[in-house]
């Protein structure tokens, strides 16, 4: 079939169907052409031809605030939005206030509590749960410089049985030690005794008494040899010379009083050295969180019921934050930027539409030729005469009136890529025969024309490269006035 010169066919190479009611255009019916014969409206006119074509449609997001009292502006990058929500919608993010609660768990003495959040969160302010556990009693050992014991620990319950008050307690080691007098003497003049070898044989707090008989040095009527007690006499003992020993054994002090560190479940590693301390720390009835004593009020908890020891008090905290369904969000993953300061309930609204393809009818019925053409009056100044080409103009007309030079002017066209520059130009000789100047980019596609007086002449050009080259050709000739 013919329309306006066109020969068309459908896209199967047959005749184009006829409607007069168009059908949905769809993937089935791209290039497929088709006549419309229905009453001219809805788009479509009567007797026109139509093709199915498909476009593809990009992704589209926008961002809305209308329902937003504290933020001023939201925006939303559509490449991070569809890489976590890739299907067309509309999605709500709301910023909601956030919560702290407290739980109470299997507590046995507790029974619930209380949290006022704005207190809590001055002092924790990370979302998450929190753990604070209540000790009835705390007691803890350390060694401080002790030179000899490597450390030490209590039993806390034991403890407790023999001093119940918060406070620190300090247990003190003194080593053993042993004294050699020579009182009433006259023979020996001096005498030492090595504390370590003493205590081997006797090593009960007391003095003990070794006397010289004339022979033999004897310790409660028996003979002994003083070495075999570290006892080193000096100068050439007589008879009832005596060596006194003043012993004292180790012991462990509290309070300027011996004790038995057991009887306060104390233990140690180590061989305790003079001087040695042991450190007991006592706190009474104690909440803690992370290892430290802390007060309840000053992180805003309230605890019903007397607790019991082991009970622990769990507060979820919830910070304010941006929500989408149920789920805490942070808006730049999804693309999206929020200008100002959120109050809250702010919601920011993204309406997104995922890629597509879109099909449609194209309105492909060819355009009639015009048949009146306004030429475009040039006229040359001081010899010369520019042609400024123009896509809303054909023909340009000169009348030179002395030799001129003309030139073409492509800088206010935009040429799409592959396309070529047309135009038709006359030269009215009616002034006599004058030198015309051609630009150099001219090329001739027949011969170079040759002017008469009193002939108009038409030529018409066209550039394959958008105005570096041109290619002219003489069209007609004819008299001025005929």
């Amino acid at each position: 079939m013919w329309q306006n010169g066109v020969y068309l066919l459908n896209g199967n190479g047959g005749f184009s169907d006829k409607y007069s009611t168009m059908p949905t255009a769809s993937i089935g019916l791209v290039g497929k052409i088709v006549q419309y014969t229905g009453t001219t409206g809805g788009g479509y006119t009567n007797g026109y031809f139509y093709k199915g074509i498909a476009t593809n449609m990009p992704s589209v997001a926008t961002a809305d605030i209308t329902e937003a009292t504290g933020i001023t502006e939201a925006t939303v990058n559509k490449t991070t939005f569809e890489g976590e929500l890739p299907t067309s919608g509309v999605y709500d993010f709301i910023y909601k206030e956030g919560s702290a609660t407290g739980s109470v768990g299997s507590s046995t003495g507790v029974t619930s509590a209380t949290v006022v959040k704005a207190t809590f969160e001055a002092l924790l302010a990370t979302a998450g749960a929190y753990d604070f556990e209540f000790t009835d009693y705390l007691v803890t050992a350390s060694i401080g410089a002790s030179a000899g014991i490597t450390s030490a620990s209590v039993v806390k319950a034991t403890f407790k049985s023999q001093l119940s008050t918060t406070g620190d307690y300090v247990f003190t080691y003194t080593a053993s030690t042993a004294s050699a007098s020579i009182v009433g003497s006259t023979g020996i003049s001096g005498a030492t005794v090595d504390v370590a070898v003493f205590e081997t044989l006797l090593a009960t707090t007391g003095d003990y008494v070794f006397t010289f008989d004339g022979t033999d040095w004897k310790y409660d009527s028996n003979v002994v040899t003083l070495a075999d007690y570290g006892i080193v006499a000096t100068g050439t003992p007589n008879l009832n010379d005596v060596i006194t020993i003043s012993y004292a054994e180790d012991k462990w002090e509290y309070d300027s009083g011996t004790v038995l560190l057991s009887t306060y479940g104390i233990t140690y590693e180590g061989t305790p050295a003079d001087s040695d301390t042991i450190t007991i720390s006592y706190v009474e009835e104690l909440w803690e969180y992370d290892g430290s004593e802390v007060a309840l009020a000053d992180y805003g908890i309230t605890a019903v019921g007397t607790p019991a020891d082991g009970d622990i008090i769990t507060v979820t905290l919830i910070v304010d934050n941006w929500y989408y369904l149920t789920n805490i969000v942070t808006l730049s993953d999804y693309g999206i930027v929020a200008t100002g300061t959120p109050d809250y309930d702010d919601t920011i609204t993204i309406t997104y539409a995922a890629a597509y393809v879109a099909y449609s009818w194209s309105n492909i019925n060819v355009q009639p030729v015009k048949l009146f053409l306004v030429p475009t009056t040039i006229t040359p100044v001081s010899g010369t005469a520019t042609v400024v080409l123009d896509e809303t103009k054909v023909i340009y007309d000169v009348t030179p009136v002395e030799a001129t030079t003309l030139v073409f002017d492509v800088s206010g066209l935009t040429i799409p890529s592959g396309n070529y520059i047309a135009f038709n130009l006359t030269l009215n000789m009616s002034a006599g025969v004058q030198t015309i100047t051609f630009p150099a980019s001219v090329q001739w596609g027949n011969v170079s024309p040759t002017l008469t007086s009193a002939v108009k002449y038409m030529f018409s050009f066209f550039s394959p490269d958008g105005g570096t080259t041109w290619i002219g050709n003489q069209s007609a000739s004819w008299i001025v006035g005929a």
